[in-house]
């Protein structure tokens, strides 16, 4: 097949794969990274650097980065990419395993691609350890009298951080309804729009860092929200049939295999934001400074935490494997 042919076949993904084209020399040594989207980039990129890049001298090697645009545009670049590579160049394809397992789908495996063992890579950013560098890197909590004076409340790090450990496993829990409801839409043939679900109107944390549900304003209940704002509808019956999804997903021991990654990132960027009310009207009290110059949103959180986040076994096994 020829150039002109690849490309009117690949459609969308033609200018990513020209980009490819232009920066693929067969005698470079070269490294091709496909990802999703930009916060892939900022998530993974750290890791490759520090386990691949950082291997090789600078004037040896060229490393290319590219955003191929959702999941199936990486797998449809694999087919074309990788035939053109060669002893000298590596290309490596980094993608979310989202609900594959839950809805039985089935992507071509190739030791070239990886797959996050979570629902995507959001979920490796909301962990107590990262909470720990967040209080210690953007907080700047680390003074003695500061920390005395948090001791002395019910706000020292161990306790919020128990809290949020807490918090985040009710958050999980009530979590499995909507997203039994997601799986169970989407085996139907349904396209719920994911990103048109605003959590805020579902949940909310409290200034004690609790978190509690509501009934989004102007609807009945939930499960009309989410048919209204996701543009699908169910029939009346299907709530036995969520009902089984919901016990599956109780049977896995893992919930970051099965919650949505943003959805994750949602409850840490709102816990963040009323520990950071609390932490402040405290500090100030006391006639201490408390200057956040970071603030952490649902919009940078990955390029902000991303670098931040240990790096995940399969992932560090993955790039071990392909160093140059």
């Amino acid at each position: 097949m020829g150039l002109l042919e690849n490309l009117k076949e690949l459609g969308p993904e033609a200018s990513v794969y020209q980009e490819f084209l232009l920066n693929n020399k067969p005698k470079n040594r070269t490294i091709h990274a496909f990802f999703e989207g930009n916060d892939d980039l900022s998530f993974y990129h750290n890791f490759i650097e520090q386990i691949i890049l950082n291997d090789i001298a600078q004037n040896q090697y060229s490393y290319n980065q590219y955003s191929c645009g959702n999941k199936s545009c990486v797998y449809k670049l694999h087919q074309k990419v990788s035939s053109r590579t060669n002893s000298n160049s590596r290309a490596l394809f980094f993608v979310d395993k989202d609900l594959s397992n839950f809805l039985n789908e089935v992507y071509f495996c190739d030791n070239s691609i990886y797959v996050t063992n979570y629902y995507s890579i959001e979920n490796f950013v909301v962990t107590e350890h990262m909470l720990q560098r967040i209080w210690k890197e953007i907080f700047h909590i680390n003074s003695l009298d500061l920390d005395f004076l948090l001791k002395s409340t019910d706000l020292s790090y161990n306790l919020v951080a128990n809290q949020f450990t807490q918090e985040l496993k009710k958050f999980h829990y009530w979590m499995i309804s909507i997203i039994a409801w997601i799986i169970y839409t989407r085996k139907k043939g349904q396209k719920p729009n994911l990103n048109n679900i605003n959590l805020s109107k579902i949940f909310y944390i409290s200034s004690d860092l609790k978190i509690s549900r509501k009934v989004p304003e102007t609807h009945p209940s939930t499960l009309k929200y989410l048919e209204q704002v996701s543009g699908v509808s169910i029939s009346k019956g299907a709530w036995l049939e969520i009902l089984a999804e919901a016990r599956k997903l109780r049977e896995e021991l893992q919930p970051k295999t099965y919650i949505r990654g943003k959805y994750e990132l949602w409850f840490l960027v709102q816990f963040l934001d009323q520990l950071t009310n609390r932490l402040r009207d405290l500090i100030k009290k006391s006639g201490k400074p408390f200057n956040v110059r970071t603030k952490v949103s649902q919009e940078n959180a990955i390029e902000i935490l991303g670098p931040r986040v240990l790096c995940p076994e399969s992932l560090k096994n993955f790039l071990v494997k392909h160093k140059i």
